[in-house]
Protein backbone atom coordinates (compact mmCIF):
# COMPACT_ATOMS: atom_id res chain seq x y z
CA UNK A 1 0.00 0.00 0.00
CA UNK A 2 1.35 3.39 -1.23
CA UNK A 3 2.49 5.99 1.63
CA UNK A 4 -0.54 8.43 0.90
CA UNK A 5 -2.87 5.56 0.80
CA UNK A 6 -1.78 4.72 4.13
CA UNK A 7 -2.02 8.60 5.59
CA UNK A 8 -5.23 8.91 4.06
CA UNK A 9 -6.55 5.97 5.67
CA UNK A 10 -4.74 7.32 9.22
CA UNK A 11 -6.63 10.32 8.61
CA UNK A 12 -9.54 9.39 7.85
CA UNK A 13 -9.96 7.21 11.29
CA UNK A 14 -9.35 10.46 13.15
CA UNK A 15 -11.36 12.54 11.29
CA UNK A 16 -14.37 9.75 10.98
CA UNK A 17 -15.33 9.99 14.49
CA UNK A 18 -14.34 13.05 15.71
CA UNK A 19 -16.77 15.46 17.49
CA UNK A 20 -16.58 18.21 14.55
CA UNK A 21 -17.22 15.65 12.08
CA UNK A 22 -20.46 14.95 14.12
CA UNK A 23 -21.32 18.26 14.31
CA UNK A 24 -20.98 19.00 10.65
CA UNK A 25 -22.92 16.11 9.82
CA UNK A 26 -25.75 17.21 11.60
CA UNK A 27 -25.64 20.81 10.03
CA UNK A 28 -25.53 19.17 6.45
CA UNK A 29 -28.67 17.17 7.43
CA UNK A 30 -30.78 20.09 7.68
CA UNK A 31 -30.36 21.28 4.19
CA UNK A 32 -30.11 17.60 2.73
CA UNK A 33 -32.05 14.68 3.94
CA UNK A 34 -30.04 12.24 2.05
CA UNK A 35 -27.29 12.76 5.06
CA UNK A 36 -29.83 12.13 7.86
CA UNK A 37 -30.11 9.42 10.47
CA UNK A 38 -26.26 8.03 10.77
CA UNK A 39 -24.44 8.40 13.62
CA UNK A 40 -20.85 9.58 12.35
CA UNK A 41 -19.28 9.99 8.61
CA UNK A 42 -18.04 6.12 8.84
CA UNK A 43 -22.00 5.39 8.93
CA UNK A 44 -22.64 7.60 6.47
CA UNK A 45 -19.97 5.69 3.77
CA UNK A 46 -21.58 2.35 5.61
CA UNK A 47 -24.79 3.84 3.85
CA UNK A 48 -23.63 5.00 0.78
CA UNK A 49 -23.16 0.91 0.05
CA UNK A 50 -27.06 0.73 -0.39
CA UNK A 51 -26.96 1.43 -4.21
CA UNK A 52 -30.54 3.26 -3.83
CA UNK A 53 -28.79 5.86 -1.05
CA UNK A 54 -25.60 5.99 -2.76
CA UNK A 55 -26.31 8.56 -5.33
CA UNK A 56 -28.17 10.94 -3.21
CA UNK A 57 -25.32 11.23 -0.63
CA UNK A 58 -22.96 11.27 -2.83
CA UNK A 59 -24.84 13.93 -4.72
CA UNK A 60 -25.30 16.00 -1.25
CA UNK A 61 -21.73 16.26 -0.51
CA UNK A 62 -20.62 16.99 -3.49
CA UNK A 63 -22.99 20.19 -3.53
CA UNK A 64 -21.44 20.97 -0.24
CA UNK A 65 -17.45 19.58 -1.38
CA UNK A 66 -16.60 23.21 -3.24
CA UNK A 67 -16.92 24.63 0.09
CA UNK A 68 -16.29 22.72 2.95
CA UNK A 69 -13.21 20.43 3.37
CA UNK A 70 -14.66 17.99 5.59
CA UNK A 71 -17.27 16.81 2.93
CA UNK A 72 -14.10 17.15 0.36
CA UNK A 73 -12.37 14.85 2.10
CA UNK A 74 -15.23 12.47 2.63
CA UNK A 75 -16.05 12.41 -0.81
CA UNK A 76 -12.61 11.63 -1.88
CA UNK A 77 -12.73 8.93 1.09
CA UNK A 78 -15.95 7.32 -0.49
CA UNK A 79 -13.53 7.28 -4.31
CA UNK A 80 -10.84 5.77 -3.15
CA UNK A 81 -11.37 2.06 -4.02
CA UNK A 82 -12.19 3.41 -7.06
CA UNK A 83 -8.89 5.38 -7.56
CA UNK A 84 -6.87 2.31 -6.28
CA UNK A 85 -8.42 0.23 -8.83
CA UNK A 86 -8.28 3.23 -11.89
CA UNK A 87 -4.41 3.22 -10.90
CA UNK A 88 -3.77 -0.29 -11.20
CA UNK A 89 -5.93 -0.08 -14.89
CA UNK A 90 -4.72 2.93 -16.15
CA UNK A 91 -1.24 3.56 -14.33
CA UNK A 92 -0.13 0.15 -14.05
CA UNK A 93 3.37 0.95 -15.15
CA UNK A 94 3.80 4.41 -13.08
CA UNK A 95 4.73 4.12 -9.24
CA UNK A 96 3.01 7.46 -8.50
CA UNK A 97 -0.24 6.73 -10.36
CA UNK A 98 -2.02 6.40 -7.42
CA UNK A 99 -0.97 9.68 -5.73
CA UNK A 100 -1.68 11.86 -9.25
CA UNK A 101 -5.40 10.07 -9.31
CA UNK A 102 -5.61 11.14 -5.47
CA UNK A 103 -4.33 14.83 -6.43
CA UNK A 104 -6.44 14.95 -9.66
CA UNK A 105 -9.51 13.86 -7.69
CA UNK A 106 -9.35 16.00 -4.92
CA UNK A 107 -8.95 19.09 -7.11
CA UNK A 108 -12.48 17.66 -9.18
CA UNK A 109 -14.39 16.58 -5.89
CA UNK A 110 -13.21 20.51 -4.70
CA UNK A 111 -14.50 22.25 -8.19
CA UNK A 112 -17.79 19.61 -9.14
CA UNK A 113 -20.53 21.19 -10.43
CA UNK A 114 -23.69 21.08 -8.70
CA UNK A 115 -25.78 21.37 -11.84
CA UNK A 116 -23.71 17.81 -13.49
CA UNK A 117 -25.73 14.91 -14.12
CA UNK A 118 -25.51 11.26 -13.60
CA UNK A 119 -23.13 9.21 -10.92
CA UNK A 120 -21.04 11.60 -8.91
CA UNK A 121 -18.53 8.67 -8.33
CA UNK A 122 -18.83 7.58 -12.17
CA UNK A 123 -18.40 11.68 -13.57
CA UNK A 124 -14.70 12.24 -10.97
CA UNK A 125 -13.47 8.80 -11.61
CA UNK A 126 -13.93 9.67 -15.16
CA UNK A 127 -12.73 13.38 -14.99
CA UNK A 128 -9.50 12.01 -13.29
CA UNK A 129 -8.87 9.05 -15.76
CA UNK A 130 -8.98 11.55 -18.52
CA UNK A 131 -6.88 14.14 -17.10
CA UNK A 132 -4.14 11.49 -15.95
CA UNK A 133 -4.26 10.19 -19.66
CA UNK A 134 -3.70 13.86 -21.04
CA UNK A 135 -0.76 14.39 -18.23
CA UNK A 136 0.57 10.83 -19.01
CA UNK A 137 0.66 11.73 -23.23
CA UNK A 138 2.06 15.32 -21.99
CA UNK A 139 4.86 13.97 -19.94
CA UNK A 140 8.52 12.68 -20.55
CA UNK A 141 8.90 9.47 -19.80
CA UNK A 142 12.44 8.41 -17.57
CA UNK A 143 14.68 9.27 -20.29
CA UNK A 144 13.61 12.47 -21.46
CA UNK A 145 11.27 11.84 -24.54
CA UNK A 146 8.14 13.43 -24.99
CA UNK A 147 5.43 11.24 -26.94
CA UNK A 148 3.67 12.75 -29.83
CA UNK A 149 0.96 13.37 -30.08
CA UNK A 150 -1.24 10.49 -31.97
CA UNK A 151 -2.69 12.31 -35.15
CA UNK A 152 -6.39 10.93 -35.58
CA UNK A 153 -6.61 8.96 -38.60
CA UNK A 154 -8.37 10.83 -41.79
CA UNK A 155 -11.16 8.50 -43.90
CA UNK A 156 -10.23 6.25 -46.65
CA UNK A 157 -11.00 8.25 -48.99
CA UNK A 158 -10.46 5.40 -51.92
CA UNK A 159 -13.59 5.03 -54.30
CA UNK A 160 -15.67 2.41 -52.99
CA UNK A 161 -14.45 2.56 -49.47
CA UNK A 162 -16.73 2.02 -47.34
CA UNK A 163 -17.76 5.18 -45.22
CA UNK A 164 -16.70 3.96 -41.75
CA UNK A 165 -13.61 2.51 -42.87
CA UNK A 166 -10.74 4.02 -41.64
CA UNK A 167 -7.34 3.48 -41.02
CA UNK A 168 -5.89 2.47 -37.72
CA UNK A 169 -4.58 5.33 -35.68
CA UNK A 170 -1.49 6.06 -35.44
CA UNK A 171 -0.02 5.44 -31.59
CA UNK A 172 2.42 7.56 -30.40
CA UNK A 173 6.01 7.57 -30.79
CA UNK A 174 9.06 9.37 -28.94
CA UNK A 175 10.40 12.03 -30.16
CA UNK A 176 13.89 13.19 -28.03
CA UNK A 177 14.15 16.29 -26.17
CA UNK A 178 16.23 19.17 -27.63
CA UNK A 179 19.07 19.90 -25.37
CA UNK A 180 20.06 23.79 -25.17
Amino acid sequence: MSHTLMSLDAEWRRLARASRARRALRQWSIAHPALRGVADLDALLERRRDDQAAPAILRALAVLAPGDDLAARTVLQALLPGLVRLAGMVGYDDPAAIEEMVSLAWERIRTYPARRRGSVAANVLFDVRKRYRAHRLAAPDDRGRTPRRAVPALRDRRPGASPSCSPAPRLPTWTPRRSR
